[in-house]
């Protein structure tokens, strides 16, 4: 839970359960504080949109030099960004054939074998596999 979330909390706690006479100078002074911020957050929120509106309408010079390191870092990253999601792409898909392949092994070795009750076969025969790749 967030810190926004516990004092929202805190503050219908205040109002609910207890009555203005019941509470303390301090948590009257917190719950009036806290109101008065959230009932200015509509308007922060206009003159903050209107700000990077105003803001975006400034043209900005910058060097030739600054502006071509920038587009070319932004590319390399762009650049790192796509290999980092194909390699992403390759491993999950490897991961996905490997459970696929160890499944279907698992149960064709199971039917092979006949379940459990051949257990002591496929100890046999492992161990027969295993001198056979040793050798």
């Amino acid at each position: 839970m967030s810190r926004s979330n516990d004092a929202h909390d805190r503050a219908r706690q205040l109002i609910v359960l207890a009555g203005p006479e019941a509470l303390s100078q301090a948590d009257q002074t917190w719950l009036t504080t806290h109101v008065e911020t959230w009932r200015l957050v509509p308007r922060l929120h206009r003159e903050r949109r209107e700000t990077i509106h105003a803001l975006r309408g400034i043209p900005i010079a910058a060097e030739r030099s600054l502006v071509s390191t920038t587009q070319m870092t932004v590319r390399r990253r762009a650049l790192e960004l796509q290999r980092q999601r194909e390699r992403l792409w390759l491993v999950s898909i490897s991961c996905i054939a490997v459970t696929l392949f160890a499944a279907l092994t698992t149960a064709a070795m199971w039917r092979v074998l006949g379940g459990s009750a051949n257990a002591r076969s496929w100890r046999l025969r492992s161990g027969k596999l295993r001198s056979w790749f040793s050798a």
